[in-house]
């Protein structure tokens, strides 16, 4: 099964179908029964060209245990306990535990977000990661097909994904678009797709920069910059597109 977005989006990963089966594939790679492992990592490794299959007894981790349908997987030690993924997706606990992620600024923002993951328990034995260029489609349907893109190729996936529904209208360039510099795409964050945006009709551009902690913020229009800020130390970022959108670099490099 072949991808003609990945082809037109110059994808350097191929797509990975994720197919629900009660077919173990052959020669895939699983966890071992008992030991940890990182979903994440097997959708990387399908991208990259191997097949990886998940069942309930080799998944160890709760949260991909939520994110592959095996149900509340959280809740190890009966309803109500969630394993303390709550302080992994953010500070952590502390000696002896797996570092905190940063995905929430407390314990209890964590919490509350995993108290409201939609939780289902999908009937079939296996879930499979697989390249989509090594899928039968004679035999296999994907439920889900994942794309590893860049900043710029997710436009193009944000604009192709409602493109042909009747029910859902988001179609087009988004107005704003926000980067996070690093330093190996500093050069290309600040030029390159700088440049990108302004000519395909994006409004609004900020590039946070968390190696100086500035916030710079272009407004695009006619195909030129209008106007343009940068912000420092403790001043608030703000929008020229949308009235009332602010943010405090306190609180963006917390």
């Amino acid at each position: 099964m072949e991808s003609r977005l990945a082809g037109e989006l110059k994808l350097s990963s191929q797509p990975v179908a994720i197919i629900l089966t009660d077919e173990k594939p052959h020669q895939a790679l699983q966890f071992q029964p008992g030991r940890w492992g990182c979903v994440m990592a097997m959708l990387r490794a399908a991208s990259k060209g191997k097949t990886a299959v998940f069942d309930r007894e080799t998944v160890d981790c709760g949260g991909g245990g939520v994110g592959l349908g095996f149900g509340n997987t959280f809740h190890t030690g009966g309803a109500g306990d969630t394993g303390g993924i709550e302080y992994f997706l953010s500070t952590g606990r502390g000696e002896g535990y797996r570092e905190g992620e940063g995905y929430r600024r407390t314990p209890e923002l964590a919490r509350g977000f995993v108290d409201h993951l939609p939780i289902v328990d999908l009937p079939w034995k296996y879930r499979v990661f697989k390249p989509l260029d090594q899928v039968d489609p004679a035999r296999e349907e994907p439920c889900l097909v994942t794309f590893y893109v860049g900043a710029d190729q997710l436009c193009g996936l944000v604009v192709m994904a409602n493109y042909d529904r009747p029910d859902l209208y988001y179609t087009g360039v988004p107005a704003l678009v926000v980067e996070i510099v690093s330093e190996s795409t500093r050069g290309k964050d600040l030029i390159k797709k700088l440049d990108l945006y302004m000519a395909t009709g994006v409004r609004e551009y900020w590039i946070v920069n968390p190696l100086n902690r500035e916030v710079s913020v272009y407004l695009f229009e006619d195909n030129d910059i209008r106007k343009t800020a940068t912000y420092k130390n403790q001043e608030t970022a703000a929008s020229f597109h949308f009235g009332g959108l602010a943010a405090g670099l306190d609180a963006i490099f917390a």
